[in-house]
């Protein structure tokens, strides 16, 4: 029995609030700890009362662990892992290249290159250890209908690899709805145990800008929900990569990404992506828990991102 239906039982409700909740997507206790009361007691055809309590004993149920931050430090340096981007100017700009047990945002206007980033980060966490991969496969989650298998053959054969094998390690769900990414989020958890180090959500927000308008509420719930699953999927081992649209700032006139300011708080490495003069972009880091501001330069051909030379 899962935790989820253990907590159902242990407030006498049973198997129908189980599958109303699985309806809604709900299907862990982390889950149901960060939606709203008003939602879930909709959901459960409960009283807002009766949801916060629930909710309440589904965070305790979670717990939360303390340690010391030498421990702590321990713990990540063993953990983390890094594979490259193919660019040497991007893994500079990133200490190194992609990070394991990190959220990383892709953020920028169309044709900036978030989704060619993300192909060819597909291709690289494939390679052997001794060229900077991880040889492990992806999960790449379509929301905007933009992932081109042909795209990765070609990025395969500049890195020397079989383009049909490469596309065999690429596990794909092509989204048309919030619920639909929602769950193929949930889905990618048992795929990590079966080496896939990387998790590419290929965009955050657009279906949840298209689904909720203007009812921000909602939208910033439906944001979290994501990001929630995201993070849980980084906790456990991934890189999970999120690409995200942009808007004009109309105080600065700046590209700033768009979720307000719940993305900010959620991702360890956020890069704003700019298109320049012909096939160059450019990169900067503009948030980091753990890297400076930076940012580099980079060329978009055929067999996918290279270094300006």
């Amino acid at each position: 029995m899962s935790a989820l239906a253990r907590l159902l039982r242990e407030i006498g409700l049973g198997e129908e609030a189980l599958r109303k909740l699985s309806r809604a997507n709900i299907r862990s206790l982390e889950s149901l700890a960060f939606m709203s009361s008003r939602r879930l007691a909709e959901a459960l055809g409960i009283d807002e009362p009766t949801a916060e309590g629930l909710i309440k004993r589904a965070r305790e149920m979670i717990g939360l662990e303390l340690m010391d931050l030498l421990e702590y430090l321990e713990r990540n340096r063993m953990r983390f892992d890094i594979f490259t981007t193919g660019s040497h100017a991007l893994d500079n700009l990133l200490g190194g290249g992609i990070p394991t047990h990190h959220l990383v945002e892709l953020a920028g206007p169309f044709g900036s290159g978030k989704t060619q980033l993300c192909h060819q980060l597909c291709v690289t966490v494939q390679l052997p250890q001794s060229e900077g991969g991880l040889e492990s496969g992806a999960v790449f989650i379509d929301a905007d209908g933009t992932f081109r298998p042909e795209r990765i053959i070609r990025i395969a054969k500049r890195f020397k690899l079989d383009g049909r094998s490469v596309l065999r390690r690429i596990l794909y769900a092509r989204v048309l709805s919030f619920a639909e990414q929602y769950s193929a989020l949930v889905r990618s958890r048992k795929f990590l145990e079966k080496g896939i180090r990387l998790v590419v959500l290929d965009s955050l927000s657009g279906l949840v800008r298209e689904e909720f308008g203007g009812d921000l509420i909602r939208r910033q719930e439906a944001l979290a929900r994501l990001l929630m699953e995201a993070r849980s999927l980084a906790e456990g081992g991934a890189s999970v990569v999120i690409t995200n649209q942009v808007t004009v700032n109309m105080k600065t006139g700046e590209l700033v990404p768009v979720g307000g300011l719940i993305l900010p708080q959620a991702v360890d490495i956020r890069i704003l992506l700019l298109k320049e003069k012909g096939d160059r972009r450019e990169a900067r880091i503009v948030h980091s828990v753990v890297l400076p501001e930076g940012k580099a330069t980079f060329r978009i051909l055929d067999g996918g991102i290279v270094d300006v030379e």
